[in-house]
């Protein structure tokens, strides 16, 4: 079950012994990205269904995203204060070892069914650390890299416009570069008409209307469809931005930038932590609803 993808696996050394330890496996980010090399065009459509019909409210039910949105690195201004989770290279730097990288699946199915995507070129472009690395790798899901490289990939993804999403902790076991139009996550969060509120971020993007010239790149660049051109003048929805900057670094006229948030977004300590907050959530919720 462990190699066929459906649950995790992990090893702890005591008294120099390797003990294994089993947990169940979430299907996203888990049983979905462990098919990658079995991935089929029936699967992955049966998959799109599921999510289009099933998984995102069951993803957005508990109100604490699996998931968080950082701001490519070019958006931030000196002046920001920002902190150590949010901040891409500081993390890659700390994150720990191994690095593994594998292809998006969610790229690698749009593919399959002959609808590739239209932001970015690239595949290898999902990332594991530490003993989701090793997991990836004894798979043959994915290579190590070395922290430089990893960072070429991510400078890489942020130039295409590619949000960049850790898992929602301190210390995360992933980083996915996601886009618009093939994400799971994002192409059906798109479909709400406020998806804002069910990302963790900590920025949001605005225009300055004075410096805008109306140009439309912003508007291109968005995966969230949260920026118009309204009377020559670009317009940020902030019930759909999430704050991941990709329309910063192209503005012609420098008039769109990221800011902080006043409210800052704590992530849990570390991707435990973090399900097992949803996980009494849901144990709450069902209560909740058992006693109705």
């Amino acid at each position: 079950m462990y190699f066929k993808g459906l649950i995790n696996r992990g090893i702890r050394q005591e008294d120099g012994v390797d003990i294994k330890y089993y947990a169940s496996a979430p299907l996203a980010i888990g049983m979905f990205e462990y098919q990658l090399n079995r991935l089929t065009p029936e699967f992955f459509k049966d998959v799109e269904t599921y999510f289009e019909q099933g998984f995102l409210d069951e993803f957005n039910k508990t109100g604490i995203p699996q998931i968080r949105t950082i701001p490519i690195e070019q958006t931030v201004e000196h002046e920001q204060v920002i902190a150590s989770y949010d901040n891409l290279k500081q993390v890659i730097e700390t994150i720990g070892g191994p690095i593994a990288v594998a292809e998006c699946i969610c790229r690698k199915g749009t593919d399959l069914i002959g609808e590739p995507c239209k932001k970015t070129h690239l595949r290898e472009s999902c990332f594991s650390f530490r003993t989701a690395a090793k997991v990836y790798i004894e798979k043959g899901l994915g290579r190590e890299v070395s922290k430089e490289e990893a960072l070429k990939i991510l400078e890489k993804a942020q130039e295409d416009g590619l949000v960049l999403q850790p898992g929602n902790s301190q210390r995360p076991m992933n980083i996915c570069t996601c886009c618009g139009c093939c994400c799971g996550v994002l192409s059906h969060q798109n479909q709400l008409e406020e998806p804002a509120q069910f990302f963790a971020t900590n920025f949001y993007a605005q225009v300055d209307p004075d410096e805008c010239i109306g140009c439309g790149t912003c508007e291109e660049r968005c995966n969230m469809n949260a920026v118009h051109v309204e009377d020559a003048i670009a317009v940020v929805n902030l019930a759909r931005c999430i704050g991941c900057g990709a329309c910063v670094p192209t503005c012609t006229s420098e008039a769109i930038k990221l800011y902080k948030k006043e409210e800052e977004i704590i992530p849990p300590k570390n991707t435990i932590e973090t399900y097992l907050a949803i996980m009494d959530k849901k144990a709450e919720l069902a209560r909740e609803e058992k006693s109705i």
